[in-house]
């Protein structure tokens, strides 16, 4: 590789334009850099915002197109998520690293040429001082020849007397002493010139040259080390994004068009008969008129529009099919409302067999608490049945129906959860037959039993690979099998602990799927 120290030691001015132009091309290349990552920010964000927006259309999925769709919109959050991953990848690979590299060559230019200013400033003084001094030399030389051209013209004169004679000869010695220093002045002032000069030329501006070439290999350097860090930053995510949209094109396959046809048939089914056909009526021989009317069947009125009635308690204001559907929602949730309390009481119990464990009174006054919730719920959920009841009546004019088995099913868990038979009056303390009474099955609708709740949560895969970024959360890998600690209250974070390892943290709700 050749020098530029001893190549350009001419040419100092033309390397640090050379310079410059390459410390304002780098500043292109980050502007570059960054106009292109606010574009996948501003993407992403835009993205986020659309998705936002179009969850608002169909709050709650009621079709498999709709269950569709919002997997498309999750797909593309991920995929927007993604997007904000390659931004701040790049910012810190590549951005901040050509930054740095550059605020290191601008102070190189700016410190160069200030040295370069000033040694060349001292050039021109040690210059000008050894041309002063040679010029007062000249001067005193000229001053020695007339001085000594008098003293030898005294001299040889015989008219001219001693002391004028020896007069002119110290003037003569005095002219040739000053010329002597003057020569020696100009000497040391050219010796000093050439070293400066020597130094100049030899060590100082080499020296400033090859610094110079040396940041411009490493801006080289740099400059292929950056782009290479885009590309891994690209590609690195890229697959997460492919993923993403196979992830769309495979929830595709459960678009389902006869059951979401059957869902329109199922969420608008009155439940009401035809109407009969209207009656001939003899109007040569016009019956009497009563002095009232009456309607026609149930199916009269049924295609003229009608106020809408007021919510009642037990749905009676809906048609009979839609009155089913609304109580077997309301049953459900009571359902699971109810399995919940059970686990509690469970719970409460085993705490307050443990002796020494915190105040039993406490333990007692919530276990009592959560009994007196189930029974009530227990009561709500017969009526719930006795209304269920009332409507497969008017549907099917019969107290059971095809809906049989489910009703009686429900009536076997109301039973299973009356503990109007618990003894809780005096101390407070279950007897041992009221505590067998609590305990869940496994079976009835149950998912687990209260142990089974206890060591493990939901279980949820891990869709995508997420680096710990602050206190609290943890590094998950794409594939993992977590356990849900705590669900997401909102904020996008839920905690998950990795089976085997026992690492427990928080990721984003985003990244994970629930089994």
């Amino acid at each position: 590789m050749r020098s530029w120290g001893e190549e350009l030691w001419d040419s100092f001015e033309k390397v640090d334009s050379k310079f410059s132009s390459r410390i304002k091309y780098n500043e292109n290349v980050i502007k570059f850099i960054k106009d292109k990552n606010q574009l996948d920010s501003d993407y992403a964000k835009n993205i986020k915002n659309l998705v936002s927006r179009n969850r608002k259309i169909t709050p709650k999925p009621e079709f498999s197109t709709d269950e569709c769709f919002f997997g498309w919109l999750t797909e593309m959050e991920n995929i927007a998520n993604q997007y904000e991953m390659i931004v701040e990848s790049v910012q810190k690979t590549c951005i901040a690293r050509l930054q740095s590299h550059t605020t290191e060559m601008t102070k190189h230019k700016n410190e160069s040429r200030l040295e370069h200013k000033n040694w060349v400033k001292m050039m021109e003084n040690l210059d000008s001082n050894q041309e002063k001094a040679k010029q007062n030399w000249t001067k005193k030389l000229k001053d020695y020849d007339k001085a000594k051209a008098m003293f030898d013209k005294a001299d040889s004169d015989q008219h001219v007397t001693k002391a004028d004679v020896e007069k002119a000869r110290q003037n003569s010695h005095h002219k040739r002493q000053m010329a002597e220093d003057a020569k020696n002045e100009y000497s040391r002032c050219l010796v000093e010139f050439n070293k400066q000069q020597h130094d100049h030329h030899i060590r100082l501006i080499p020296d400033l040259l090859n610094t110079s070439q040396r940041l411009a290999l490493e801006n080289g350097n740099c400059f292929r080390e950056v782009v290479k860090n885009y590309c891994v930053a690209e590609r690195s995510f890229r697959p997460l994004i492919a993923k993403c949209i196979d992830d769309v094109d495979q929830k595709t396959e459960y678009v389902n068009a006869n059951a979401d046809s059957d869902t329109v048939v199922e969420m608008t089914k009155t439940g009401y008969s035809r109407p009969d056909d209207k009656t001939f009526e003899d109007m040569e021989n016009p019956p009497k008129e009563s002095g009232k009317k009456t309607l026609r069947g149930l199916g009269f009125g049924l295609f003229k529009k009608t106020e809408s009635k007021p919510v009642q308690e037990d749905m009676s204001h809906l048609p009979p099919q839609q009155r089913k559907r609304q109580l077997l929602k309301m049953r459900q949730k009571l359902n699971d409302e109810m399995e919940k309390d059970t686990k509690e009481i469970n719970s409460l119990k085993k705490m307050a067999s443990v002796k020494n464990f915190g105040d039993g009174g406490q333990v007692q006054q919530k276990i009592n608490e959560a009994t007196t919730r189930l029974n009530t719920k227990s009561q709500r959920l017969r009526q719930i049945n006795e209304w269920l009841n009332e409507t497969e009546i008017a549907l099917n004019g019969k107290l059971k129906t095809d809906y049989e088995h489910e009703t009686e099913h429900a009536s076997a868990e109301v039973s299973k959860y009356d503990y109007n038979q618990m003894d809780t009056s005096g101390s407070g303390q279950f007897s041992e037959q009221s505590g067998s009474q609590m305990d869940v099955s496994r079976n009835s609708g149950y998912r687990d039993s209260f142990e089974d709740e206890s060591l493990e949560g939901p279980v949820a895969t891990c869709l995508y690979n997420f680096q710990e970024a602050g206190e609290g959360c943890i590094t998950v890998n794409m594939g993992e099998s977590l356990c849900i600690t705590e669900e997401d209250n909102g904020d996008g974070w839920t905690k998950v602990r990795v089976f085997n390892t026992n690492r427990e943290g928080f990721v984003p709700t985003s990244y994970i799927k629930l089994d």
